[in-house]
């Protein structure tokens, strides 16, 4: 999807959008499981794409926002805590009635509504520790 160039813009949201659905169905899978097998899809998104701001600019600002609001939840499940400056810095500002804030406010946000819903109690100590 970063790679390929689509000149149809609903297009292009519908295949971000299931790029994006699609990763937390599998990270929650490791929550669940508390594994860590898809590691390397959260590592490519995070690494590959969020962080490398020309990337993710190929995508829309819908999509961003998700793949931002994806990353910031499982940023700590995937021991990328060192990435979290630069995560912060590379998000830009969406400024909408849902989300108000800073990317740091809107990175407590998720962060706290996933703690909320996390059932697997080793996982909730990886997360606190």
């Amino acid at each position: 999807m970063f790679e390929v160039h689509l000149d149809n813009p609903e297009v292009l949201l519908r295949y971000s959008s299931a790029l994006v659905q699609g990763a937390t169905n599998v990270f929650w899978i490791d929550i669940q499981t508390n594994t860590k097998r898809f590691r390397s899809i959260f590592r490519y998104l995070l690494d590959d794409d969020a962080l490398h701001h020309s990337r993710l600019n190929k995508i829309p600002l819908q999509a961003q926002r998700d793949m931002y609001l994806l990353l910031s939840r499982f940023i700590l499940f995937y021991n990328s805590a060192g990435k979290i400056d630069s995560f912060l810095k590379q998000c830009p500002v969406f400024q909408t009635a849902f989300l108000v804030g800073s990317p740091a406010d809107i990175f407590v946000n998720e962060l706290t509504d996933q703690l909320q819903k996390l059932k697997v109690e080793p996982v909730l100590l990886h997360y606190l520790s």
